[in-house]
């Protein structure tokens, strides 16, 4: 009785310990024949060979799909490449023309300022014109006629105006 316990004893706890590793792989090696010894029994009956032709099938198509998929995203990259290229062109283009207008007004603004200097150079003679006439027509005791006097004042408001204006 005691070596029959024993025995089963021992059976149980060695069969508890084994335990049972099965492949579910999709993939086999290119060169195998037959479904691997510990695939499950669905793999063993319906390989034959045509899962794993099926198998390389579905993954060689996969493989193609993925291959057309990252081409367009590359199509896709290179055209937003192209249109973000096209557009920092036009932004320099216009930074440029800008630029040159900004340089033509600032000419314009040095003429203009040349013509107002001028103006001002032409506006302190004519006064030096002025008092030097007046100094004579009091040394000489003459005395100006007032048509004269009003046209020089027209003269010098006329001027004034311009001076304000620019």
């Amino acid at each position: 009785l005691r070596s029959f316990l024993r025995n089963y004893v021992d059976n149980a706890a060695s069969n508890a310990r084994r335990v049972r590793k099965r492949v579910y792989d999709t993939e086999y090696a290119p060169n195998e024949d037959s479904a691997p010894v510990n695939a499950p029994k669905w793999a063993k009956v319906g390989y034959k060979g045509s899962l794993k032709h099926l198998v390389e099938k579905y993954s060689a198509n996969r493989e193609e799909v993925e291959d057309d998929k990252s081409q367009e995203d590359d199509d896709k990259i290179q055209e937003d490449d192209d249109k973000i290229q096209e557009d920092d062109d036009k932004s320099q283009e216009d930074d440029d023309k800008s630029q040159e207008d900004d340089d033509k007004s600032q000419e314009d603004d040095d003429k203009s300022q040349e013509n107002d200097n001028k103006s001002q150079e032409n506006d302190n003679k004519s006064q030096e014109d002025d008092d030097k006439s007046q100094e004579d027509d009091d040394a000489t005791g003459g005395e100006k006629n007032e048509d004269q006097e009003k046209e020089q004042d027209e003269e010098v408001d006329d001027r004034k105006k311009r001076k304000k204006r620019s």
